[in-house]
Order: C-alpha cells, then sequence, then structure tokens
C-alpha cells in the first residue's frame, strides 16, 4: 500500500461533464444567469426555424478562451458562485450539433467532440458587436422547446408564444 495518495483529475472527465449539465433549462438558467451577472438590461431569445438565439446587451466577453476554461469562470471577485462549468450546459449531443458563442469582435463554434478531445478552436473575426450571442441548432421537432416546461415555474414565459 502506497504511504501517500493525491487527487488527480482524469482526462476521460472532459468527456463525461456535458452529460451531467446538459438540457434545455440548464441552458436557459445559465444563459439568464450570465446575463445578469454580465449587467445586461435585455436578453433576446429567438428561435428561427430549429435554430435558437440567445444575446444580451451586457459587458460581453473579451477573451473567448474563458470559455473553454473547465473551472475557471472569469468573471472575477464579487460575482456570486461562478463555477466556470456553464459551457458544459450547451453541449450535450442530445439536443445540439453544435454551440457557436459570439462576443465584441470575435465568434467561434464549438461541438461536444472538439470540447472532450480538446482540439483548437479556430477564433473568427466578427463585426464588433455589443454583449453576447449562444447560437444552437436544437432537434427538428419542438423538443428542445417541450422541455423547457419546468421554467414556467420560475416565472419565465414560453418560448414558442
Amino acid at each position: 500500500m502506497p504511504q501517500t495518495i493525491q487527487a488527480t483529475v482524469d482526462p476521460h472527465l472532459l468527456r463525461e461533464l456535458p452529460r451531467f449539465f446538459g438540457g434545455s433549462v440548464a441552458i436557459i438558467r445559465e444563459v439568464i444567469q450570465n446575463a445578469v451577472r454580465a449587467g445586461a438590461s435585455t436578453l433576446e431569445i429567438t428561435l428561427d426555424g430549429d435554430v435558437l438565439t440567445f444575446a444580451d446587451n451586457g459587458c460581453g466577453l473579451d477573451n473567448p478562451e474563458l470559455l473553454l476554461r473547465v473551472a475557471r469562470s472569469g468573471w472575477g471577485e464579487g460575482v456570486q458562485h461562478p463555477a466556470g462549468m456553464g459551457v458544459l450546459s450547451t453541449l450535450g449531443e442530445d439536443f445540439s450539433r453544435s454551440v457557436t458563442f459570439g462576443s465584441h469582435d470575435w465568434r467561434f463554434s464549438l461541438t461536444f467532440k472538439d470540447f472532450a478531445s480538446q482540439t483548437p478552436i479556430t477564433v473568427q473575426a466578427q463585426t464588433a458587436q455589443t454583449g453576447f450571442t449562444l447560437t444552437l441548432p436544437t432537434p427538428k421537432g419542438g423538443g428542445f422547446l417541450r422541455s423547457c416546461r419546468p421554467l414556467h415555474a420560475l416565472g419565465i414565459p414560453s418560448l414558442n408564444g
């Protein structure tokens, strides 16, 4: 038996984490929480076909790499319970093929496979914007919206009118 032991984090964890954080309610909750933290006065949610977009007018995010650092939020001091794992809520393969994030003058798209394999992600330039935008294609058939019904208990109106 060893005399000492040490905690480690297995790389397999990155592949498994999205299973624990994903789902439509988790995505909506995370987007609302981040918009509030960013000082947004509006959060626009649009559904165009099967593409769901969240856009706020908060302070945005200067460094896109912060979204890919698990357990580092970048929110700084004074923000309640930032765990740095919110991006994981968006990566469930069950409800989205990919997610596109954008803020200020950058954007990038991410898939579960890219995240789990730690594939380098190309950050693209975009026309400068205010706030933060998250866009995800949802499964056809409205399953994402139907699974948002528990949000009514939180006083959040239906996304489909």
